[in-house]
């Protein structure tokens, strides 16, 4: 199985994809870029990385930071609590190790929001120690390798592929090695169509052999996404907007958003549902968008928009007045942040 090891880390030397945290091997960085990288393309995580290293150079930067400021870096690239996470990881490895990462595999364990994959990254990458970082490019590589027909997500496959990679990593370059597995099975062994005639490994291969690479890695059964129907209204004097910062407990945690209603289906919204009829300056309903498809990882989001002036903002509990100047400093849902771009610019092309 070394061979395995060798060619890989051969074709990764010759074929590599020049990235920027290839460049270094400061723990910080690395962590940066393998939390970007997660559930993020490799194009969209570029830039968020060389944005996020700008705005927090350095794990102190990042420590001493406002929430709200870590979130509006993060902006736009979802799974938020990967944002929450590094702001409080980087305030438990300034004040337990002094702003210095460990240089030890268990104690990165011990820090918020780094699992096995992420612990082995900086532990092979930035301490040269030969801990397997395995993700779903690797299962889909030496499940494929070795023919392994356990479920995707079982701890079973997780423990047999740990085991094969593990008498595979070389003790001298593990990052390579890491890095290596990454890139070919994102440029060689693709989820489709992979790359058979000109693999090194096809030698090697069980999929290959037996005509089977589309049955590896074995996928367990979809949960069919929960379909959600949410009107937002933007109650405003002219000034100023109802807005709030969401609670744990759901979707967009600590992002902000606008009073809205729930509904089964998707019924007419009903924003008298949250406010009094009775209000004193009465209500006049300016615009209603059509319904927008939002699509997450376990839900599908149907939601409108609808604009509503008043001269005296109502009161709504948790709902607070903000400027409307001062919206952009917010983070918010990208869903959110579309449609407050899409209004603008069509606001701005009616005035010219």
């Amino acid at each position: 199985m070394n061979k395995i090891g060798d060619e890989l880390i051969r074709w990764y030397r010759e074929n590599k994809r020049d990235l920027p945290w290839r460049r270094v091997h400061d723990p910080y960085e690395i962590w940066i870029s393998e939390v970007v990288l997660q559930q993020t393309r490799v194009t969209q995580g570029i830039t968020y990385y060389h944005n996020f290293l700008k705005k927090f150079p350095n794990i102190f930067t990042l420590a001493e930071a406002e929430t709200e400021e870590v979130y509006k870096i993060w902006q736009g690239l979802g799974y938020y609590s990967r944002a929450r996470n590094l702001h409080q990881a980087a305030k438990f490895i300034v004040e337990k190790y002094a702003g210095s990462f460990p240089d030890e595999y268990a104690k990165l364990l011990e820090i918020k929001g780094v699992g096995h994959y992420i612990a082995a990254a900086i532990a092979s990458i930035a301490f040269a120690q030969p801990y397997p970082a395995i993700d779903g490019n690797a299962y889909r590589l030496f499940t494929r390798l070795f023919g392994i027909e356990l479920k995707l997500g079982s701890s079973a496959l997780k423990k047999e592929v740990l085991r094969i990679v593990s008498g595979i990593i070389p003790q001298k370059s593990p990052g390579d090695f890491n890095q290596a597995v990454m890139d070919f099975a994102s440029i060689v062994c693709t989820p489709k169509s992979p790359d058979c005639i000109n693999c090194p490994l096809s030698g090697y291969c069980f999929a290959l052999s037996n005509n089977r690479q589309t049955d590896f890695p074995v996928k367990p059964l979809k949960r069919k996404p929960k379909d959600r129907f949410i009107n937002y209204y933007l109650f405003s004097d002219g000034k100023k907007l109802l807005i709030r910062k969401r609670k744990s407990g759901d979707i967009w945690e600590n992002l902000y958003d606008f009073p809205n209603t729930e509904s089964s289906n998707a019924e007419q919204p009903r924003f008298y549902d949250l406010v009094s009829e009775n209000h004193p300056c009465g209500y006049t309903v300016k615009f209603v968008s059509e319904i927008i498809r939002h699509q997450l990882t376990h839900q599908t989001l149907f939601v409108t928009f609808s604009e509503i002036g008043c001269n005296i903002l109502p009161k709504i509990e948790d709902f607070h007045a903000e400027s409307l100047k001062h919206l952009g400093n917010l983070p918010w849902p990208r869903l959110i942040t579309r449609y407050l771009e899409k209004r603008d610019k069509e606001q701005s092309t009616a005035n010219y």
